[in-house]
C-alpha cells in the first residue's frame, strides 16, 4: 500500500514559500475559500502529469515571486510487491556493452532490503525563470534514506543516474550495480552504522540505473535473448503488471516512467467535475474519474467471474444502501437483450439473447412496493454518492484525494457518506486506503468527521501567500480528548478568516445582525467575521486554545461576570472612553448584553421586551428597529470591536 506521510510544496499555485503537510490515514484539509487547499490537490496532480506524459503544453502553474518550483512526497511502501517493483528497478544491470539486453540481479538478503526501502522520498524541481517548453528543464529524484540512496533524471524520462561526482559515473564496460552495494555492507550487524560510515549523509551512492525494455521484444530469432532468463521475465512481468503499463514493440521504459506509473495506480484523485451519462459501452474499462463510465463499470463488476470483482459489487451495494437508509434507495443493473451473433470471451452460440444496453436503475422502497427511477433521473447527490462508494470500495491499498465531494449533497447524506468512508479505513476492512479529504463545506466538517480524522490540516492566506496550520502531537492529543465535548461547536468558524467568541445566542444575534448592516463599512466579505456562540463564560478558554491550535485570529465579547476570568491587562472595558486594539478581550462594563441594550434606548427596549419573552428574539427586534433609526453613539464601541476584527484578516 502507498501512503503519502509527508507533502512539501514550494513555489506552485499559492505556495510562496516552502511549506509542509503531514498525513495519517484519514485527513481532512479546510479552511476559507480561496486559500490553498485545492492548490494541494492540483500540485499532485501536476507532479503525476509531469512523471508519466510531459508534452511541453501543460499548464505551469509557477508562483510569480519564486525562481524555481519544487513538490516532494515522503512515501510509505508497505506492500511488498511495491517495495519489490523497486528493487527491481534498481537491479537492472546491463551485459557487457549491449544496449538491448540486460538481466535484473537478485538478492541474497531479500527480506532485509525489503525493510530498507519502505521509506522513500520523490522529489520534482522545475526550472521556472529558464523555462522553456522542452523536455530538460527539470529534475526528478528518488531518495532512499535507509540505503542512502538517490536516483537523478535531467528531464522527462531521461538515463537516470545515481552518483557522488560526475566523473566518477559508472560506465556499461564496469556498472556498479545495487548488488555491489549490498554485498559490500553487513546488513544483518549494525547495518545503520555501516551504512553512515561507507555512505555519508552528504554523499550519494555511486549506481547508474538503466532504462528497462520489455521482455517481449526479445524473440527466438534474437541473438542475444537468452540473456533474458525465465526468473527475470517473470519480475519484469509483475513489474510491468502492478505498474499498469501496457508495453509496446521497440520501447524502451525509464526507472520514473515506471515508478510514476506504479504510482498513479495507487493514487487516486477526485476532482468536482462528473460526466455521469447513460452507457451502452459493454467494454470493461477502469472506474474513470469524471464518473462517466459508472454504470458500465457496476455492470462489468457485477458480471465478472472473479469472486474477489463480485465481493466488491456486493461490498458497494451494501454501503449504498447503507448511507441511502433515510430515503430507503438502492440500486440494480437492468441490462436489456437483443437477438443476434456474438464472437467475445463469451460464447453465447448462433442466434442467442446477447447483452444490448445497459443501465443502474434506483430502487425506492414505499411500503410494501418499489418505485423505479433511471439513472438521470434522481437528484446529482445521489449519483454522486454512488461514485464515491464505489470508487473508495474499487480501489484499494492506496490514496484517495477529495477535492470537495460534497458539492452536489444534502448535508445530512454528506454525514452519512464521511461515516462511511472513514470506516472504510479501519483496520479491519478490506479496502484499507488513505483518504484525503479537501473541502470548503461545514457539513462535512462536522464534529465526527473531525474527530475521526487522523489529521486536521487548516489552509488559510496571507499576504498572497498559502499557509499550512496543522496541530502538533500535544494539541492533537488535546482535540482527540476535547472535541467530543464541544457540542455548541459550529465547523464554520474553521473556514472564517477571524471570529469574535461571544457567550450565548442573544450576543451572537446581536452581533450577527450589526455585521450584516455594516460589512460596507468595515470592506470585507461577509463571510470573513464569523460569531461564535460558546455557551457560556466557562467555555471560553478551551475555545480560545482552539482557535490558537488551527490559527484563527479572534477576539471575545463577554459580559461583565467574567472579568475574574482574563488578565486586567488584556481587558477592553466598553464603556470606558478609550479603546486599545492590542487587547482582545471585550468586557461589557454593565452587567449584561440585556443591560447594555437597555441603556442604548430605554423606552424601545421595554416595548421589545414586553412583547417578545425570550432573550435572543428580544436582541434581534432590538438591534433591528434601533438601525432603522440613528442609532445611539453608545453603539460605537462594538463598530470600534467589529473595525478590530476586519483589520486582523
Amino acid at each position: 500500500m502507498v501512503k503519502i506521510k509527508k507533502i512539501r510544496i514550494d513555489g506552485l499555485y499559492s505556495y510562496h514559500h516552502s511549506r509542509e503537510i503531514f498525513f495519517g490515514d484519514k485527513n481532512i484539509i479546510l479552511g476559507p475559500n480561496d486559500a490553498g487547499k485545492t492548490s494541494i490537490f492540483k500540485a499532485l496532480d501536476f507532479l503525476l502529469v509531469t512523471l508519466a506524459r510531459y508534452d511541453g503544453e501543460l499548464e505551469k502553474p509557477w508562483h510569480e515571486l519564486c525562481e524555481y518550483a519544487l513538490i516532494s512526497l515522503d512515501l510509505h511502501l508497505s506492500d511488498i510487491v511495491e517495495r519489490r517493483i523497486l528493487l527491481d528497478l534498481l537491479s537492472v544491470k546491463p551485459d557487457a556493452s549491449s544496449s538491448t539486453t540486460f538481466h535484473l540481479e537478485s538478492f541474497n538478503q531479500e527480506q532485509i532490503l525489503l525493510e530498507k526501502v519502505k521509506n522513500v522520498t520523490l522529489t520534482v524541481i522545475w526550472d521556472v525563470n529558464n523555462f522553456r517548453d522542452d523536455r530538460h528543464n527539470f529534475r526528478i529524484y528518488l531518495h532512499v534514506p535507509a540505503l542512502n540512496l538517490k536516483v537523478h533524471s535531467d528531464g522527462f524520462n531521461s538515463g537516470c543516474y545515481v552518483h557522488v561526482d560526475e566523473s566518477e559515473k559508472p560506465t556499461r564496460e564496469n556498472p556498479i550495480t545495487l548488488v555491489d552495494i549490498i554485498n559490500s555492507i553487513d546488513l544483518e550487524k549494525n547495518s545503520e552504522e555501516k551504512l553512515k560510515e561507507k555512505f555519508p549523509e552528504e554523499s550519494e551512492t555511486n549506481i547508474e540505473v538503466y532504462n528497462i525494455r520489455d521482455p517481449t521484444q526479445f524473440t527466438d530469432k534474437d541473438s542475444q535473448h537468452m540473456v533474458l532468463t525465465a526468473p527475470t521475465t517473470v519480475r519484469l512481468v509483475r513489474l510491468f503488471k502492478y505498474s499498469g503499463i501496457e508495453s509496446q514493440q521497440g520501447q524502451n521504459y525509464s526507472f520514473f516512467y515506471i515508478f510514476s506509473n506504479l504510482l498513479k495506480e495507487r493514487i487516486t484523485l477526485i476532482s468536482q467535475e462528473r460526466r455521469f451519462r447513460d452507457s451502452e459501452d459493454l467494454v470493461k474499462t477502469p472506474l474513470k474519474e469524471d464518473g462517466s463510465n459508472l454504470q458500465s463499470y457496476l455492470f462489468w463488476l457485477q458480471s465478472s467471474e472473479d469472486r474477489e470483482d463480485d465481493q466488491t459489487y456486493q461490498n458497494i451495494k451494501k454501503c449504498f444502501q447503507d448511507v441511502m437508509a433515510y430515503q430507503k434507495l438502492s440500486f440494480r443493473i437492468f441490462l436489456s437483450e437483443k437477438e443476434g451473433e456474438k464472437k467475445d470471451q463469451w460464447d453465447w452460440g448462433p442466434k442467442s439473447k446477447i447483452p444490448d444496453k445497459m443501465k443502474v436503475i434506483f430502487l425506492e422502497k414505499v411500503k410494501d412496493s418499489e418505485n423505479k427511477y433511471s439513472f438521470n433521473s434522481v437528484g446529482a447527490g445521489v449519483r454522486e454518492c454512488l461514485f464515491l462508494i464505489t470508487k473508495c470500495l474499487s480501489s484499494q491499498h492506496g490514496v484517495i484525494a477529495m477535492d470537495e465531494p460534497a458539492l452536489n449533497l444534502h448535508p445530512l447524506q454528506i454525514s452519512l457518506l464521511m461515516k462511511k468512508i472513514f470506516s472504510l479505513n479501519d483496520p479491519k476492512s478490506e479496502s484499507q486506503n488513505q483518504i484525503i479529504i479537501i473541502t470548503h463545506s461545514s457539513a462535512l466538517a462536522s464534529l465526527d468527521t473531525l474527530t475521526a480524522a487522523n489529521e486536521i490540516i487548516r489552509i488559510k492566506k496571507k499576504l498572497g501567500s498559502s499557509l499550512v496550520v496543522q496541530p502538533d502531537n500535544e494539541n492533537k492529543r488535546w482535540l482527540a480528548s476535547q472535541l467530543p465535548t464541544f457540542h455548541l461547536f459550529k465547523p464554520d468558524v474553521l473556514f472564517s478568516k477571524v471570529a469574535i467568541l461571544v457567550e450565548g445566542p442573544s450576543d451572537k444575534i446581536f452581533l450577527d445582525t450589526l455585521l450584516k448592516r455594516h460589512d460596507g463599512l468595515l470592506e470585507v466579505p461577509g463571510d470573513s467575521i464569523y460569531v461564535l456562540d460558546v455557551g457560556g463564560k466557562k467555555s471560553f478558554p478551551k475555545f480560545q486554545r482552539l482557535m490558537e491550535i488551527f490559527g484563527i485570529p479572534y477576539l471575545v465579547l463577554a459580559d461583565n461576570d467574567v472579568q475574574g476570568r482574563f488578565n486586567p491587562s488584556e481587558i477592553n472595558l466598553i464603556g470606558d472612553s478609550a479603546l486599545d486594539e492590542n487587547k482582545k478581550i471585550y468586557v461589557l462594563k454593565v452587567k449584561n448584553l440585556e443591560a447594555y441594550l437597555a441603556s442604548l434606548n430605554p423606552e424601545l427596549f421595554k416595548k421589545i421586551s414586553e412583547e417578545y419573552e425570550r432573550k435572543p428574539e428580544v436582541a434581534y427586534y432590538f438591534i433591528n428597529e434601533l438601525l432603522e433609526n440613528k442609532p445611539n453613539e453608545k453603539i460605537d464601541p462594538i463598530i470600534f470591536l467589529m473595525k478590530h476584527a476586519a483589520k486582523m484578516i
